[in-house]
């Protein structure tokens, strides 16, 4: 939890983005939102749907991740297992998300509450901490999926801190890519 919140501060924001939007009850208002977040792939239905160019998404999002790995200089069998490992991780956040059908609609993304009913949601989390380390009030505020939240908090109680580990080096990794060497670009 430390780690999300330090990886928030330099703009890495996996898996819970917050961010500041117009109020849906009030456009003259900008109100923050906590959002779903964290993917590698586009979205859910990249981890859930079985369409063939779904499944080869997925293959060469596996693939795309070892070599990363290799590039930052792990074990080639190593790093394929850590991939599988980090996309089984991310698919039990994607189960949580809301389908593309669903995020077209404004009501669904419309759950506004103030700050403390935040951790009611995902307790297992410091949002004080990641609230203060972002500059951010503690004010009411919309959670755009109520359900991720949930399986966030779920997961962040209940998986492996090597899982973790894991995961945030591939955030890293990926968000980093683009400023290093041109084979990770």
């Amino acid at each position: 939890a430390r780690e999300i919140v330090s990886l928030s501060a330099l703009g890495i924001s996996a898996p819970v983005p917050v961010y500041g939007q117009q109020d849906l009850h009030d456009p003259s208002m900008v109100v923050t939102n906590v959002d779903a977040g964290g993917l590698g792939l586009p979205d859910r239905d990249y981890y859930l749907k079985t369409e063939t160019r779904f499944v080869e998404a997925r293959a060469k999002y596996l693939e795309h991740m070892q070599k990363m790995f290799v590039l930052a200089g792990q074990d080639p069998a190593a790093a394929k297992a850590k991939a599988e490992r980090i996309f089984a991780f991310e698919k039990r956040l994607a189960e949580s998300m809301l389908d593309n059908v669903a995020l077209r609609d404004p009501v669904q993304q419309d759950h506004k509450m103030p700050f403390a009913d935040l951790a009611k949601l995902a307790p297992a989390f410091d949002w004080s901490a990641y609230f203060e380390a972002n500059g951010l009030p503690r004010v009411d505020l919309n959670v755009t999926q109520p359900a991720f939240l949930q399986r966030f908090d779920e997961v962040l109680a209940k998986a492996s801190v090597s899982d973790w580990r894991d995961y945030l080096e591939w955030v890293v990794l990926n968000n980093a890519a683009d400023r290093l060497s041109k084979p990770f670009i």
